[in-house]
Formats: C-alpha cells, sequence, structure tokens
C-alpha cells in the first residue's frame, strides 16, 4: 500500500521550478515560462526522459532532464531566438501565419 502511495507522488517531469533552475542562472533569467512539459525515451534505458520548452525573454529554450536516484539531472539545453525566425505572411484561406515570403509578393505585375 505504501510503496503504490509513493509510485502515485512520484513526477515523471520535474516541477517548473526545478526546470527553470536547471536550465538558467541567476542573472540569465527573463521572466521564464514553462510552456510545454513531455515525458519520452532517448536511449535503451527504460527509464523515459523529460522534455521541457520554455520561454525566456526572446528566446525559447528546449531542456532534456533526466531523473537519477531521485534527482534530476539535466542532459541537454538547446536555445532558439525568436529574433531570428525569418520572414513570415499571413495565407488567409488557412487563416494562419507561415514561413516564407507570400506568393503574392514574389509575382510581379505585368501591365
Amino acid at each position: 500500500m505504501l510503496q503504490a502511495l509513493f509510485v502515485a507522488c512520484s513526477s515523471k517531469t520535474p516541477p517548473d521550478s526545478k526546470i527553470i533552475e536547471l536550465l538558467f542562472s541567476a542573472d540569465e533569467k527573463k521572466n521564464p515560462d514553462v510552456l510545454f512539459k513531455k515525458v519520452g525515451n532517448l536511449d535503451d534505458d527504460p527509464e523515459l526522459e523529460s522534455f521541457s520548452l520554455v520561454r525566456n525573454g526572446t528566446e525559447e529554450v528546449l531542456g532534456i532532464f533526466k531523473k537519477q536516484k531521485g534527482e534530476w539531472y539535466l542532459l541537454g539545453k538547446f536555445s532558439f531566438s525568436l529574433l531570428n525566425i525569418g520572414p513570415l505572411h499571413y495565407d488567409v484561406s488557412k487563416s494562419s501565419w507561415l514561413p516564407g515570403e507570400s506568393d503574392s509578393q514574389k509575382k510581379k505585375r505585368v501591365l
């Protein structure tokens, strides 16, 4: 009974505060916000890894974490700048923003 309670309480993903602590030093923090958490398996080890996407100022950071001996560890950190996303255009037919330039901007008008 006690073992079942322990398993139910153990988390598959680290808490948001731990994610932010492992990803950023005190001077790197720019109002970080955890946007997404997911678990998956990257290796032969049956223990799952946790993936977290965090927005921090003008960047988004993908962190990969693993729990070993009851502690969460950072396995990898990948940063993406939101300022360098490139050109976008709005496609009215799809009601969404799409990467690249629109076809109408590429065509030259012939009179």
